[in-house]
């Protein structure tokens, strides 16, 4: 069942969030549970965002961050999925795509003219390791058969990482 994340959803998806680090690689492996309990509290109540879970048998295996806003430089109303994510051992094509179709029906209901998906994985050294890299081609497999490619993304850091 997809339904919209619930407070008492919280800490199934702390816990996924854990598993999405370690699965995105070591760039995304350390990562701050107070700031990221900060961030799911302004998605459920930010009107322009969107929370979405996914449940198997009661458990929340997986869950979707969208968010839609006006886009000043063609005056579309765009949407972009910042987070898709469904646990390894319950992912499949049906459960991804079901889970990116309620994306796209949130989208419609806020008027969006399109939407837009990113996947970002790198390393401590702001490069693509290859578990970034299966990361990458994991996101990759199931946009690029739902979307079309329409860009690039890029990193630069600017501090050294360090790990807390």
């Amino acid at each position: 069942m997809i339904r919209e994340f619930r407070n008492e959803d919280v800490n199934d998806v702390i816990e996924l969030a854990e598993q999405h680090c370690i699965e995105n690689g070591t760039g995304f492996g350390d990562y701050d549970e107070k700031e990221l309990i900060k961030l799911i509290k302004s998605i459920k109540i930010h009107p322009d965002y969107k929370g979405i879970v996914l449940e198997d048998n009661g458990k929340v295996i997986g869950y979707a961050c969208c968010q839609a806003h006006w886009n000043p430089w063609n005056r579309k109303k765009e949407g972009l999925i910042q987070y898709l994510y469904i646990h390894p051992s319950f992912r499949n094509g049906f459960k991804s795509k079901s889970l990116f179709d309620y994306c796209e029906q949130w989208f419609e209901t806020q008027d969006c003219d399109y939407f837009l998906a990113t996947a970002t994985a790198f390393d401590q050294n702001y490069e693509v390791d290859d578990v970034n890299q299966e990361f990458l081609d994991k996101a990759d497999q199931l946009y690029g058969r739902l979307m079309t490619l329409a860009g690039n993304q890029y990193v630069k850091g600017l501090k050294q990482w360090t790990r807390h």
